[in-house]
């Protein structure tokens, strides 16, 4: 999540500027502990997200984010 906070900075967008998510969790185990993270960077309203199970190949966590930039 701190590399997705740097690539919006970069971008000129703000920090929370963020309208979805997709996460795809590697071990459903995990789903608690990515829930955890997800909380500490965003607040309430947080944005859409969706979230699934999946076989990732040794890939724990797999992001992808929709942000606005502001231009």
């Amino acid at each position: 999540m701190a590399g997705k906070q740097e690539i919006r900075t970069t971008a000129g967008a703000p920090p929370i500027g963020a309208y979805s998510q997709g996460l795809v969790v590697g071990d459903r185990e995990d789903f608690a502990a990515s829930n955890e993270v997800y909380q500490s960077y965003f607040t309430r309203p947080s944005p859409v997200r969706t979230t699934v199970g999946s076989d990732l190949m040794d890939i724990l966590v797999e992001i992808d984010v929709v942000a606005y930039a502001g231009r």
